[in-house]
């Protein structure tokens, strides 16, 4: 599946210093994927194992265009297949099993709160330990 939005950007909060994510889309296709990932994510509620959602905005730039801005917990740790990348795909079986639960977590509190999926979409990365959620 294709990326949906343009930009990610690493931010700091200026209330409380933590880093964040904020997702840029200016097209209207895209930002209606961020305003759908949006919703989604903050209909899950709190899960461990789901990048948290702060919410979104628009805003106008310096050309008049419109974006739609995410905000996201960052995730430090980079994705799955970075770290697959930066291991030549050598994870241990302590490592495979640590991944495969978080997904799971991270599935089962989706679906008891009713959301599904396409498998082959669900899963763009796994960051920092959490389930960054992409296509419902």
């Amino acid at each position: 599946m294709q990326e949906t939005f343009e930009k990610v950007y690493k931010v700091i909060s200026r209330n409380s210093s933590h880093l964040l994510a904020v997702k840029s889309s200016v097209s209207s296709r895209s930002s209606w994927f961020l305003i759908r990932e949006e919703e989604i994510l903050l209909s899950l509620g709190a899960c461990p194992d789901v990048v948290h959602c702060f919410g979104g905005y628009s805003s106008k730039e310096v050309d008049g265009s419109l974006v739609y801005n995410l905000i996201l917990e960052y995730a430090l740790g980079g994705s799955l297949r970075s770290l697959m990348e930066r291991c030549r795909s050598k994870l241990t079986k302590f490592e495979v099993l640590r991944y495969a639960r978080m997904i799971v977590r991270a599935l089962c509190h989706m679906h008891e709160r009713g959301v599904f999926h396409y498998v082959q979409d669900v899963l763009r990365t796994v960051e920092c330990f959490k389930v960054v959620v992409t296509s419902f």
